[in-house]
C-alpha cells in the first residue's frame, strides 16, 4: 500500500465529508503532481470516487433525500455520454503526450469553473427560491447529464459542485438535502461507468485505488464530524480559493 496516497485519500475524504464537494477536484490534481500520468490519474480517481461515494448513496436513500426520477434522467444523459467519450478515446488513440496535455488543460478549466461554483453556491442557494420554475426540465435535465458525463469522463471533475449547481438552477424549490442526495445518486453510476471504461483503456491502477479508499473512509467520517463544528461558509471559501489556485497553476504548467 502507498501510504502517501492513503494520506491523500484521508485529506480529500475529510474535505468531501466537510463540504460535500472537492473529491475529483483535488484528488486528480494531486495525482498529477505526484507524478502519475494524466490519463491514469483520471481513471484511478474515477474508480476511487465510485467506491467512496457508494456509502453516501446508501445513507441518502435511507434518509429518503434522493429524487430517483431526476437521478435517472441525469443517468440517461451522462451514461451514454461517458460511453461515447470512452469509445472515442479508444478509436482516436491520441499520442500519450498530446492526450495528457488535453486532459490537463480540460482539468484546469474544470477546476476554475468548480471553484467559481463553490464560491457562488451560497449566493445561489439564497436566491434560488426567487427563480421561476423552468419549463421543459426533463429535456434540460438529460442535457445536463450529457454535459456532466462528458466532463467527468474526461477530467473526473464536475459531478459534485457543478452537478449540484445545475440541479439548484433546474429545481429551485428543492431542499439542499434533496439536491445533494440526487446529485450523489447519479454520480456513482456515472463514475463507475467511466471508471470501467478507463479500466478497459488501461488507465486505472488498482493498487492506487486501494490506497486511496483506505484513507478516504476514515477521512469522510472525520470530515463529517468536523462539519458539525466549523462554519460551512468559511470552509467553502477556503476550498473555492484552493481549487481556483490549483486550476490556474495547471493552466500555467
Amino acid at each position: 500500500m502507498d501510504w502517501i496516497l492513503a494520506m491523500a485519500g484521508l485529506g480529500v475524504g475529510a474535505l468531501v465529508g466537510l463540504t460535500g464537494v472537492g473529491g475529483g477536484s483535488l484528488m486528480t490534481p494531486f495525482l498529477l503532481f505526484y507524478g502519475i500520468p494524466p490519463a491514469v490519474a483520471v481513471g484511478t480517481d474515477l474508480a476511487y470516487a465510485a467506491i467512496a461515494k457508494s456509502l453516501g448513496v446508501w445513507l441518502r436513500h435511507k434518509a429518503r433525500s434522493i429524487d430517483w426520477r431526476t437521478a435517472v434522467l441525469l443517468m440517461c444523459g451522462s451514461l451514454p455520454a461517458a460511453a461515447i467519450v470512452i469509445l472515442s478515446m479508444k478509436a482516436f488513440a491520441l499520442e500519450t503526450e498530446l492526450f495528457g496535455t488535453i486532459i490537463t488543460r480540460l482539468l484546469a478549466v474544470s477546476l476554475v469553473l468548480t471553484s467559481l461554483t463553490v464560491l457562488g453556491q451560497h449566493w445561489l442557494q439564497g436566491v434560488r427560491t426567487d427563480l421561476p420554475e423552468i419549463r421543459g426540465r426533463t429535456g434540460l435535465t438529460v442535457l445536463a447529464g450529457v454535459v456532466l458525463g462528458t466532463l467527468v469522463t474526461l477530467s473526473s471533475v464536475g459531478s459534485g459542485a457543478i452537478g449540484t449547481a445545475l440541479l439548484l438552477l433546474l429545481y429551485p424549490r428543492w431542499s439542499s438535502a434533496r439536491v445533494v442526495g440526487t446529485d450523489l445518486a447519479y454520480a456513482v453510476p456515472l463514475t463507475a461507468t467511466a471508471a470501467f471504461g478507463h479500466l478497459w483503456l488501461g488507465n486505472v491502477n488498482p493498487g492506487y485505488v486501494f490506497s486511496l479508499v483506505i484513507g478516504a473512509i476514515p477521512g469522510m467520517y472525520i470530515g463529517t464530524r468536523m462539519g458539525l463544528r466549523l462554519p460551512e461558509a468559511l470552509v467553502r471559501t477556503v476550498l473555492g480559493v484552493l481549487l481556483f489556485g490549483v486550476g490556474v497553476s495547471l493552466l500555467w504548467k
